[in-house]
């Protein structure tokens, strides 16, 4: 029977980043203000004008998980976890859930799986020796990501996997969210895995333009909203989180984390790298999230940025803000987290909603980093220095893809009423 309306929550997160593997860490690195972004170490940057990266440590993820390959769906041989990190992200990630008992009174046979993925990484070796019968692509295709997980952890609902560029994760967590809700589930897993630390996915967002060159400051080359902000730094890692209706939470016993309230998505078309400049699809998204959770905009205290540090999204995400929360938006605090590890791309909405998370558990928004004077058109309260003490009661959290691929979600503090009902 499909009930309408349900409430729907996060009851657990799991997650793997250049700011921490577990939820210790990351608070760690986020309370201590500590960037994860170093000087890239698998491969090689010799011919790379970036040579920097949130980049993971896979040797501690891969003595975490406790096996080097897993098995994949029409494939004969097993796929080796060094070599797919995508993957072995993922499992690290659903695996520590699962390790913390949160799925004991869970029946995985009502599971399914939402995943953001990103596109399938290029050898750059096989492409230029462009040898007969060598595959250029270094791992299975996207949406084999979800079939995989799913099949390994016995998660008996057929698997989603959205590929919409740096929204995927979002909109993972915001399909599970209506699902959920609709009562179509009680459970499910939502989040993300990403890795463009590559040659060939370095050189492609260099290509754009989108990516700083400043190299010899790893932890101050992701500058959002700055005046001298340089572009952004791809990093890689996952987040899932566990997401249960109310009559789910009866059932395993898990606390809530925070509640899902609402969900917006759009698209620009404007430009398949740049945002279009009057906001519209951004404004449209938070719009669209907001009445979605019945939630007016002077109830939001919080937005968790896409914030790239690039120049066109900073200016356009905060005009966006503007144009929906008019003037309340002087008194929002804004900021961006990927200054901590990194751009995750199609994980990077997961991993910046852990942030979020982290603002309801200890009432401290995270600053964003490296700000010391705000760029023209950026004239928000971005916290910048040590953060804000605050209990926040609703949050948003933005992302924003390339072709104008957007999403935001609304979140609540647990038995946060709306102010307007």
């Amino acid at each position: 029977m499909i009930h309408a309306k349900r409430r729907v929550f996060i009851t657990r997160a799991g997650l793997a980043s250049a700011a921490g593997n577990d939820a210790e860490s990351f608070r760690l690195s986020i309370s201590s203000m500590k960037s994860g972004i170093r000087e890239l170490s698998r491969i090689d940057t010799s011919r790379l004008k970036t040579r920097i990266g949130g980049e993971c440590d896979t040797a501690a993820l891969l003595e975490s998980i406790g096996f080097g390959s897993v098995t994949a769906p029409g494939l004969s041989e097993k796929l080796n976890l060094s070599e797919n990190p995508k993957l072995l992200f993922a499992l690290h990630a659903i695996g520590s859930m699962i390790k913390s008992g949160a799925f004991a009174r869970v029946s995985l046979g009502g599971v399914r799986l939402f995943t953001g993925a990103g596109l399938e990484e290029i050898s750059v070796p096989a492409l230029r020796g462009a040898a007969d019968g060598v595959s250029i692509c270094a791992e299975p295709p996207s949406a084999f990501l979800g079939e995989i997980i799913s099949g390994y952890y016995g998660f008996g609902q057929p698997p989603a996997t959205l590929v919409s560029a740096c929204s995927a994760s979002t909109m993972a967590i915001g399909e599970a969210f209506k699902n959920i809700r609709a009562g179509a589930l009680d459970a499910a897993v939502a989040g993300g895995a990403d890795s463009m630390l590559s040659e060939f996915s370095i050189n492609a967002f260099n290509s754009i333009g989108a990516l700083s060159e400043e190299n010899l400051d790893p932890q101050r080359a992701v500058r959002p909203f700055d005046k001298s902000r340089a572009g952004t730094i791809l990093g890689e890692g996952a987040a899932y989180f566990l997401i249960e209706s109310e009559s789910g939470i009866e059932k395993s016993g898990n606390t809530p984390l925070a509640e899902i309230a609402g969900y917006g998505s759009s698209m620009d078309a404007h430009n398949p790298v740049q945002p279009d400049p009057a906001g519209r699809g951004a404004s449209l998204a938070m719009a669209r999230a907001l009445k979605d959770a019945g939630v007016a905009p002077d109830e939001i205290d919080y937005i968790n940025a896409h914030g790239t540090a690039t120049y066109h999204n900073d200016i356009t995400e905060t005009l966006a803000i503007k144009n929906i929360f008019k003037e309340r938006s002087g008194e929002l605090i804004v900021s961006s987290t990927k200054p901590y590890f990194g751009h995750l791309v199609s994980a990077a909405g997961a991993i910046e909603l852990a942030s979020v998370l982290y603002a309801f558990e200890t009432d401290m928004i995270p600053p964003t980093l490296n700000l010391t004077k705000a760029a023209e058109g950026c004239d928000l309260n971005y916290a910048p220095g040590a953060g804000v003490k605050k209990r926040i009661g609703a949050a948003m959290k933005n992302s924003f893809g390339l072709n104008g691929q957007n999403a935001s979600l609304v979140i609540k503090r647990c038995g946060t009423p709306n102010r307007t009902n």
